[in-house]
């Protein structure tokens, strides 16, 4: 409903979002080329937020861009922790604030440039809103030590102090409406199409987890608010982030991690909590849905990221999507054809106690992995000095030691491969475990 809606104002002069113009149509390929921006990172170099900018440069070419909201079948899912999200956020933010500079670019249509501009401005609201609760709070409390005098000079007649309750309710309500209301409509429209609720988990899924993911959002934005008004500061000093790899696969957050990423937001939100109760009690409960995210962010960044968790949310009908629910013919016949066909080779039929450690080992299994590797360039010194340090690791302390991804930077180049499939044969490293 929102892509519908975006579609609905934009028509012709919407955006791209990600990666849904990878089929790269010939003026993609003549428009969209993207430049490198002057100046030193952040604000230049090599743009990070890349698709905004391709549908304004095609729209300057004179080409439109309309979003197609109806498209079936998503498969790009979020990171799978908020602490990953916000390592993503930070280079979103940088990517963003870049298009203040090409706001102001040359021949780029009026409705590409509130584009960018309302980009710089989901960053900058962050920084906004924290400055605002400052403000509110500090005024608060300075309402508290004032004592009103009704009558004074000459006047006969009380002054009454001038309210403006109906102004801030209004506000409140206004924005509550434009957070929530779209969740709710989302929910009403499902109700006229029985196949699609059933995909969704049902009426009383659907309705469970649109609940479970508002409280879910309330909880995180304060959590993200001062994660991106971190990131902004960061910018405005010049601290550049570049590219870096996201976290995709299954990662459950520790307890230490969480501590390390989350210790300052819980210490922030009891300290104002304990003022705010002590000194405002009436602006304190005013201000419980923004210490509750700050004070709970341990448990709910580690509960967030629990796959055991999302299981069981996902047995009980929970945050389902029709992908899941009745997944499309070409899924449902490679699984078929996955769980039917046994491997060609007979080596591959056994399950090893360790996949990692068979492909190095095994010579067929170590042949046929290299087989299937691209080519690629010798890796640079520095990768290399890094590869290399993997290797002693590995030698010092065995595979148990390094981590997935460590595991695959080392099959993914074929000299590594080579060198640890000789070294293994040679003299084994300590914890290897039976050879397959």
């Amino acid at each position: 409903m929102f892509t519908a809606g975006l579609n609905y104002w934009q028509l012709g002069e919407s955006n791209y979002w990600g990666h849904n113009a990878i089929i790269r149509i010939q003026p993609f390929l003549d428009y969209c080329g993207l430049p490198k921006l002057p100046g030193r990172e952040p604000f230049g170099g090599e743009i990070l937020s890349h698709d905004f900018v391709e549908a304004a440069l095609l729209r300057r070419a004179g080409w439109e861009v309309w979003l197609a909201y109806d498209l079936d079948g998503s498969y790009e899912e979020i990171p799978p922790t908020l602490i990953d999200y916000a390592k993503r956020d930070r280079r979103w933010c940088q990517g963003n604030l870049q298009h203040l500079k090409l706001a102001l670019s040359r021949g780029l249509n009026g409705l590409s440039r509130l584009h960018f501009i309302m980009g710089v401005m989901s960053y900058a609201a962050s920084p906004l809103w924290l400055l605002f609760l400052i403000a509110t709070g500090v005024e608060a409390y300075l309402q508290t030590q004032q004592q009103l005098v009704y009558f004074f000079g000459e006047n006969w007649m009380p002054v009454w102090p001038v309210s403006f309750a109906v102004e801030m309710t209004t506000v409140l309500l206004v924005t509550l409406t434009m957070l929530f209301l779209p969740k709710l409509l989302a929910l009403l429209l499902l109700l006229k199409d029985s196949t699609l609720l059933r995909a969704y988990g049902g009426l009383i899924g659907a309705t469970a987890s649109v609940v479970l993911e508002t409280v879910f959002s309330v909880l995180t934005a304060p959590v993200l608010m001062l994660f991106q008004t971190k990131f902004v500061l960061a910018i405005l000093m010049r601290r550049a982030v570049g590219w870096p790899p996201q976290q995709r696969g299954d990662h459950m957050t520790s307890f230490k991690e969480a501590a390390l990423a989350h210790g300052v937001h819980t210490l922030i939100g009891v300290v104002i909590g304990v003022l705010s109760y002590w000194y405002v009690p009436a602006f304190f409960w005013w201000f419980t849905p923004v210490l509750a995210g700050l004070t709970l962010s341990i448990p709910v960044s580690m509960l967030s990221s629990s796959i055991a968790l999302g299981r069981r949310a996902r047995s009980l009908g929970l945050f389902l999507t029709p992908e899941e629910t009745n997944p499309p013919a070409v899924l449902q016949y490679l699984e078929e054809n996955m769980e039917n066909e046994k491997p060609v080779l007979p080596v591959l039929q056994e399950p090893p106690r360790s996949r990692f450690v068979q492909a190095l080992t095994d010579p067929y299994v170590n042949a046929l992995h290299l087989s299937l590797l691209p080519e690629r360039e010798q890796p640079g010194k520095r990768r290399q000095h890094y590869l290399d340090g993997l290797i002693h690791q590995l030698e010092e302390e065995g595979p148990d030691s390094l981590n997935p991804a460590q595991k695959r930077d080392l099959i993914a180049d074929p000299g590594s491969l080579r060198q640890l499939h000789v070294l293994f044969w040679s003299r084994p490293p300590a914890n290897a475990g039976l050879l397959p």
